[in-house]
């Protein structure tokens, strides 16, 4: 059984001193008479979730340093974006405001959500940790609640602190706050809506930017999964002055982060997760197939883009149920001989070409080792044959386009790629955007594709897209004539150049 913590007495800190000893010597400076947040999160998790196992994580300690240095006033704007069912709720609206009471009693609050119920169910949490007998027995001659204010929205304590909880819409006419916390202002299932979105907005604008006591010292603390390049988040880092923390579920790149108190120092590698022991990789991508991957781009990687994207635009493509008269065909490989699951991915696209503009086929993805991707390469041609097979000409796939050209009768182009990718994909872009490139309509790998097209080059794996701008740019721009060339019956399946 752990020993109870002993109640608080009131005294004078030193919030310089606090800064300059770091996150993990808060207790010590206040004479040992609080908990640091971390270890006020893990015991005021047992009462909140007693059934759920509370599994640790760093990132619990990262935000919490965060939330920490709110306190310490070193941040007094503050917007964390977090994946849902991370525990944000919990840490930012939920524990925090608690701690930070048994220090400063005096604070008001005001929080917000995108509904009222939500707001409340929060508002409640507060409560029931509060009037906890754990939390009680130790900061209860501290944080005593008051007995003419205390509703599941507003409730008082003694020092005249208070607790304020609304949804979006909702009035706060004549009350303000030392603190305002907003927890996903724009629901997740309607921020397609344009209206939906603007009136979170304008509430936020109008209404809690104006509720703080003191604008110079008071904070603003927002914490929101990604809903849509032009939510709360996106609105907000419009003005200067916002400390952002993003946190993905899977790291889309090498990231360093340092812990804003104790400055310690965490690495996530390309492809790390979040937290493993919640949500497994496996959990990932069967979220992904469910919510769709614009939806997981926003709301578990923070990543969300606009509804036509960029250099390739979601409207621009055409799509197809039956192919038409087909004249060649060709394969465009980008290829990598590693199987990890950070590693990039082998991408296959094969092309049709006719009059009416460029067709794709098909496509195969997969992290192959060398002797499965040469294989896959094979079997994909002698299902598919075409005119040409396109292979990068690059460290990795110099040598495969060797072996298949020296052991097989496949006709291999190596093709040397020319400037960058951005160069790449916007010489190819023209003839999207033209409407002369088709996708099938039940193609099972279509909206992943179109996906990271549209987020491109702000994505984790861009190996559909160099496939893509490969194939495009070489039979439109640079060697369409060689590959026409090669359209014989002896590489289009007996059936010569129209063969479809």
């Amino acid at each position: 059984m752990q020993t109870p913590l002993k109640p608080l007495n009131l005294i004078t800190v030193d919030t310089n001193q606090l800064f300059a000893n770091g996150f993990k010597s808060i207790a010590k400076s206040l004479d040992q008479k609080t908990p640091d947040l971390k270890e006020f999160f893990n015991r005021a998790w047992k009462i909140l979730e007693p059934a759920t196992p509370l599994i640790d994580a760093w990132y619990l300690d990262y935000v919490l340093e965060y939330l920490a240095a709110v306190d310490m006033g070193q941040i007094k704007r503050l917007i964390i974006n977090i994946p849902p069912r991370h525990a944000k709720s919990m840490l930012v609206s939920t524990i925090w405001p608690a701690w930070s009471w048994i220090e400063r009693p005096w604070l008001r609050w005001v929080f917000a959500s995108y509904s009222s119920s939500l707001s409340t169910k929060l508002s409640i949490d507060r409560r029931e940790l509060i009037q906890s007998p754990w939390y009680r027995e130790n900061w209860g001659d501290v944080v005593a609640m008051s007995d003419d204010q205390n509703v599941k929205d507003e409730f008082q304590n003694v020092h005249r602190g208070r607790m304020i909880s609304l949804g979006v819409g909702g009035s706060v006419t004549g009350k303000g706050g030392h603190r305002v916390v907003f927890d996903d202002l724009i629901n997740p299932h309607q921020a397609e809506s344009e209206t939906v979105r603007e009136t979170s907005l304008r509430f936020l604008d109008r209404t809690l930017m104006t509720r703080l006591d003191d604008p110079e010292n008071g904070a603003m603390i927002g914490v929101e999964q990604r809903t849509h390049a032009l939510d709360t988040t996106a609105h907000i880092l419009k003005n200067a002055g916002w400390t952002h923390v993003s946190l993905p579920a899977i790291a889309e790149k090498k990231t360093t982060l340092v812990f804003p108190i104790s400055k310690r120092v965490v690495v996530r590698e390309e492809g790390a997760l979040l937290s493993p022991g919640r949500v497994s990789l496996a959990k990932l991508e069967e979220l992904k197939g469910s919510m769709g991957p614009r939806a997981f781009a926003a709301q578990m990687q923070q990543n969300p883009e606009t509804e036509e994207g960029g250099l390739l635009k979601r409207s621009w493509w055409k799509h197809y149920k039956k192919l038409p008269y087909v004249h060649l065909r060709h394969w465009s490989w980008d290829t990598a001989m590693e199987d990890g699951e950070e590693n990039d991915y082998s991408v296959g696209i094969l092309f049709a070409h006719c009059a009416e503009g460029s067709f794709i086929e098909r496509l195969v993805r997969a992290r192959l080792q060398y002797p499965e991707l040469r294989r896959m390469i094979c079997e994909e041609w002698n299902a598919y044959p075409a005119s040409a097979l396109l292979i990068e000409d690059k460290v990795s796939g110099k040598s495969l386009a060797q072996d298949i050209r020296r052991n097989t009768s496949i006709p291999v182009i190596p093709v040397k790629p020319a400037g960058d990718k951005v160069f790449r994909v916007s010489l190819c872009s023209p003839y999207v955007a033209s409407g002369r490139v088709f996708l099938p309509e039940d193609g099972p790998w279509v909206a992943d594709f179109k996906e990271e097209c549209a987020a491109f080059p702000r994505v984790q794996h861009d190996d559909r897209v160099d496939a893509f701008s490969q194939g495009m740019n070489y039979y439109y721009l640079n060697s369409g004539v060689p590959i026409a060339a090669l359209s014989t019956d002896k590489y289009t399946g007996g059936r010569g150049v129209d063969w479809a």
